[in-house]
This record gives structure tokens, sequence and C-alpha cells, in this order.
């Protein structure tokens, strides 16, 4: 899976790619995430952070890396703050357009190992795959330093048992340009 993605992202990233990048940003992200599907019926809605860094080629094309932690309490009797955590650690891409000189409208796809834990006593972590596709709006602060990020994001996480892990998400956030 690793490098059937890291194969993807360089072929985009050679033919997008320009003589210099533009800029780099770091940023703070906070999400909330509720389940989907039949994980609904086990998992309240939950709440996490993430840090990232986003390499631009140009206006239009970034990849980057990103690494946070959520956590969704169980929806059960008895399990009063007992909680689902999960450690995603992902690599992205993003298409960006420019709506107007102080906004950008972007798609990004990002895809990784998600760690997921339990606070319950005798439940192993395990590390799965996924994706996470999201669409965003990036408001400009200060001119090209400190933007405000919002995304609706998707996550698939490919587990070992049925179903599969989905949450949908929305996450507020920094970024900061740093060159």
């Amino acid at each position: 899976m690793k490098r059937i993605v890291y194969t993807i992202l360089a072929i985009i990233g050679f033919g997008l790619i320009s003589a210099t990048a533009q800029r780099a940003n770091v940023g703070v992200n906070f999400s909330g995430a509720a389940p989907l599907g039949d994980n609904a019926d086990f998992y309240n809605a939950g709440a996490g952070a993430d840090v990232s860094f986003d390499y631009y080629f140009n206006d239009r094309f970034d990849v980057g890396v990103e690494a946070g932690f959520e956590a969704l309490p169980y929806d059960a009797d008895g399990l009063d703050g007992e909680r689902l955590t999960i450690v995603p650690v992902q690599v992205t891409a993003a298409i960006h357009k420019d709506l107007a000189t102080w906004v950008d409208l972007y798609g990004e796809l990002g895809a990784g190992t998600f760690t997921f834990g339990s606070s319950l006593e005798g439940v192993d972590a395990d590390t799965y795959a996924g994706v996470s596709p999201r669409v965003g709006l990036a408001f400009e602060l200060s001119e090209n330093q400190w933007f405000l990020d919002t995304n609706l994001e998707y996550r698939h996480v490919f587990t070992d048992v049925e179903p599969d892990f989905n949450t949908l998400g929305l996450n507020i956030g920094l970024l900061y340009t740093i060159f």
C-alpha cells in the first residue's frame, strides 16, 4: 500500500513540479469526527488535533505529512469515560484553486497508517492502512503568512474486522508560512 501511494505521489509531483518551491506551511488543526454506518452504534462523536507540514511545488499543488490524535467515546452502558483512540500518520497531496486573493479552495487526499488503541484494559493497539479525502477552504489572515484552514474530511480505514472504520470530520486550524 505504501509503495503504491508513494509512486502515485511521485508521478503527480514530477508532473507539476516547478524550479523552486513557493512556500512551505506548518499547521495545527483541531477536529471533530463522527463515526458512520455500523460504527455509530459503538462510538460517539469525538475530538482530536493534528500537526502538519505542506510543501508547495507551485500555486496549485502541494505534498505534506501530518500526524494527530483523536479520541471517540464508547457508546455503551458501563463504559463511561472509556474511549477509542486513533493516531493517524499520513502523507497528503492537494490541488488548489484561488477563489479570490484571500481564499483558496482545495481538494486533498491523505493516505497512511491509523493506530487504534483503547482505554479499556486488555485491548491491544492495532495499526491499519487508510485514506482520507477532504475538501477545504484556506482563508488568508495576513499577507501570505497566516491562514485559517477549514475542511470536511471523510476517513476510511481498512480494518481486519467488518465493517471497516469510517468517520466524517470537520477540521479547523491555523497554517503558518515558514518560507
